[in-house]
Parts: structure tokens; C-alpha cells; sequence
């Protein structure tokens, strides 16, 4: 499992600045799209003040959610179901833009 955490936090999935794993909470619907966004290599343009809000808009803007920025609801947990839509989506567009993530180094790279 620790091998895993560190693969993502090295391909810049998941952040290094907190250093406790707790595969057992629930993660946020802002943390899912940020992290998925970032595994086809789409990074938001984001400060600590606007990164709930820039996920939720690059979400929109590639079509991975409908809601608008006012309904994305940030905070809250996101839903299995969502996360398999979600995740859904995500192959979708790798599938057809399979040089997106071209960048990062081999053994990173989703297979």
C-alpha cells in the first residue's frame, strides 16, 4: 500500500505536504476530481485560497461533471457511484487523448 501512496504523491497525484495516510476516511468530492484530474495530467491552476473552486470549474470545463460551480458541493464526501461515473469519464477521455500524460515518466504512467 505505502508503495502505492508514494508512487502518486511522486507523480503529483496526492500532495507530500501532509504526511499521515489514512486509506480509511472519506475523501471529498473536490479531493476525487483533483486527484483523477491529475492522473490524465490536467492540472488546475490553483492557490490554497481557489483549488476546491478551480477543480470544480476544469471540471466542468472538459465535461467530467454537469453541475455548476454553485452546486459542485466541495466538502462533501464523494459517493461511490459518482466516483465510478467519475471514473468512467476519466478513461473515456484518456482513451481518446491517450498522449495526454506523455510526460510523466515511465513507471507512472497509468497502464
Amino acid at each position: 500500500m505505502c508503495e502505492v501512496v508514494e508512487k502518486a504523491q511522486t507523480a503529483g497525484l496526492i500532495s507530500t505536504t501532509n504526511k499521515q495516510f489514512r486509506p480509511l476516511d472519506a475523501i471529498s468530492r473536490s479531493e476525487a476530481y483533483s486527484i483523477l484530474l491529475k492522473s490524465i495530467c490536467i492540472h488546475p491552476v490553483t492557490t490554497s485560497q481557489n483549488w476546491q473552486k478551480e477543480v470544480a470549474k476544469t471540471a466542468k470545463k472538459y465535461g467530467f461533471t454537469a453541475r455548476l460551480e454553485s452546486a459542485f458541493e466541495p466538502n462533501r464526501p464523494i459517493l461511490r457511484q459518482e466516483l465510478f461515473v467519475l471514473t468512467a469519464r476519466i478513461a473515456e477521455y484518456k482513451a481518446k487523448n491517450p498522449e495526454s500524460c506523455e510526460v510523466l515518466p515511465e513507471d507512472l504512467r497509468c497502464k
